[in-house]
């Protein structure tokens, strides 16, 4: 045979196969003949102008092969992509007797480079540094992102680059985890020629997904410099095909890969969890609608895909449908995939990332600057009230005493809004880089004393009061505390009518402060208990008319709790009304 048939011996499975001079196959072998449906000799006797009389260019290159011509040609089989080599073989006087084919199929080894095409545009369009090594620390792929920050990294020998780098230890601790097959994360500070970057960097080994062989090591590193709040597409590595699925399998992220006609080839681990795809069901029956709400499909054909189209790239929200029909919120970042050599668009990829807690904690903050909006304006309307009551005592009959209740009345509401404004601003954090002004207090003292201001106020109401202590018990805080204890008493006397009872209590239990604030009050119908005593413990704000209780100021009671490590909660109190239960940790 020819020395060109070397070049793609292992492509695939082949096919020996001769035919004479009349197109008559004399015999056929090879592991190749399977995936066409032939066994071992099938063909032999065979005319093969007959056997192959629907494929033209077969029976042009049977033509040239009769006639003595030694050449290599290409042609689609069977849905098969078949590479055939014919040399002649003449006789002892030299004439022309048969021709023997070299049949090489080729279709895997192309369906292989251009997964391997899709990988590579991931790993190459990431804003992340994407890095592969070999087993023998040998480094075989880094992306652009990488060749960008000029690290004069040596291709030989990746492990002494790192040592130089990042010290001997930190080295020698990032192989003793992989030699475990662990992965190594930590945040590393680079000093590159143009000034100093912090990395958040994942090692992790690679293997191969079908024989478990380990194939090398994978480098993933997110500037962390200025907090960049970056589009994570799965990095991939350019060793080879496997490499890269391994990357892509390992992200959190939603990824998807389909071709032009909007039908999935490929679905990572993380979106198949994201969109409760079980792992029997094939991809590959599935087009992109599949993945979409109606609202989402009708944004991806009339802006997304538009968009890509227009200019390779978009960027957006849209919203994924699970197969329970949930609707889950997602940024996405959608791009073609060009093919390598012609630069044609033959796939289409997105990532796509849930942005749930994202928008709940902005729908959070619009409840809280709302409900703020309505607790100030209610002092607000009373200072008013007042100092215009006051202004028209003064105009009309002057009463020296009822001019004072009106300004000691607005002036109270006036340090009400004060306080407020001080918790708003203390849960906001504009008070984080103040000095800590926590000291040792005795938690009772502190229960005592509020109880002791609110009594007057809670006997003239007409209410019972009930307070039980333990003995005294030191703990470090500060003095945003004392509005712990101040807002819950506050909140059970405001909430309990007369003839009720507010009953207080404090108690120590394994190392753990324990405040109880339980009323007699209107407490909440039992359809909705659930729902606000739940949304309250979970983190959210609650303003419901069954419920007023639950608004803006035990927000900030509990929010003050949390920063001191500690845990409240509500339930309902045995005999009707609410119990309110804080746990706060003892300082030594």
């Amino acid at each position: 045979m020819t020395q060109s048939l070397d070049t793609f011996v292992n492509l695939g499975p082949q096919i020996v196969f001769g035919v004479d001079l009349k197109g008559r196959c004399t015999f056929s072998v090879g592991p190749g003949l399977a995936a066409l449906g032939l066994r071992t000799g099938q063909l032999a006797g065979a005319n093969l102008f007959e056997v192959y009389a629907e494929y033209p260019s077969v029976l042009d290159d049977l033509t040239r092969a009769t006639a003595g011509e030694n050449f290599i040609t290409q042609a689609t089989v069977g849905g098969r992509l078949l590479q055939t080599s014919y040399e002649p073989v003449n006789g002892a006087d030299g004439s022309l007797e048969s021709s023997v084919g070299v049949t090489t199929d080729l279709t895997e080894h192309v369906q292989a480079r251009e997964d391997l095409s899709r990988f590579r545009a991931l790993a190459d369009d990431s804003p992340n540094f994407v890095a592969a090594a070999d087993t023998d620390g040998r480094l075989t792929y880094v992306n652009p992102q990488v060749t960008a920050l000029d690290l004069s990294l040596s291709d030989a020998d990746l492990w002494s680059t790192t040592a130089d780098m990042l010290g001997a230890s930190r080295a020698s601790e990032m192989l003793a985890r992989l030699a475990r097959g662990d992965r190594w994360s930590d945040d590393l500070e680079l000093q590159l020629p143009s000034g100093k970057i912090v990395v958040r960097a994942q090692l992790f080994p690679l293997y191969d997904a079908d024989s478990s062989r380990r194939l090398g090591t994978g480098w993933i590193a997110q500037d962390i410099t200025a907090l960049r709040d970056s589009q994570t597409s799965l990095q991939a590595t350019n060793a080879d095909l496997k490499q890269f699925r391994a990357l892509v399998e390992a992200s959190s992220d939603f990824i998807a890969i389909a071709d032009m006609d909007a039908g999935i080839r490929y679905l990572n681990p993380a979106a198949r969890k994201l969109a409760g795809v079980p792992p029997e069901v094939d991809v590959a029956t599935t087009v992109i609608a599949d993945y979409l709400t109606p609202e989402g499909v009708a944004q991806s054909e009339q802006v997304e895909q538009p968009a890509v189209m227009a200019t390779g790239r978009w960027t957006g929200e849209s919203t994924l449908r699970r197969s329970d029909d949930t609707a889950i919120p997602v940024e996405v970042v959608s791009f073609i995939v060009p093919d390598p050599e012609t630069g044609e668009p033959f796939a289409l990829a997105t990532v796509q990332r849930d942005i749930t807690a994202r928008l709940a904690a902005a729908r959070a903050q619009e409840e809280f600057v709302a409900l703020v909006a309505h607790e100030l304006r209610t002092p607000l309307a009373s200072v008013k009230g007042y100092v215009e009551i006051a202004s028209e005592s003064l105009e009309t009959h002057p009463d020296p005493v009822l001019l004072a209740h009106h300004l000691t009345v607005a002036s109270r509401n006036i340090v009400r809004m004060e306080r407020l404004v001080e918790q708003i601003l203390q849960v906001a954090g504009e008070d984080r880089h103040r000095p800590d002004h926590r000291q040792p207090r005795d938690l009772v003292s502190i229960v005592e004393q509020a109880v002791e201001s609110a009594r007057p106020g809670v006997e003239g109401a007409g209410l019972r009061f009930e307070l039980a202590t333990c003995p005294p018990m030191m703990v470090a805080l500060d003095e945003t505390f004392v509005e712990v204890v101040d807002n819950l008493v506050s909140n059970a006397v405001k909430y309990t009518p007369a003839g009720g009872l507010v009953a207080v209590s404090v108690a120590c239990v394994d190392d753990v402060a324990v405040l109880s604030v339980a009323d007699t009050g209107q407490g909440v119908p039992p359809d909705e208990r659930d729902l606000i005593f739940d949304k309250f413990v979970r983190g959210g704000l609650v303003e419901h008319q069954s419920a007023p209780g639950l608004g803006l100021g035990l927000f900030i009671t509990r929010e003050i709790v949390h920063s001191h490590d500690g845990q409240i909660t509500v339930d309902e109190r045995p005999g009707g009304g609410a119990r309110f239960v804080v746990r706060l940790p003892l300082s030594s």
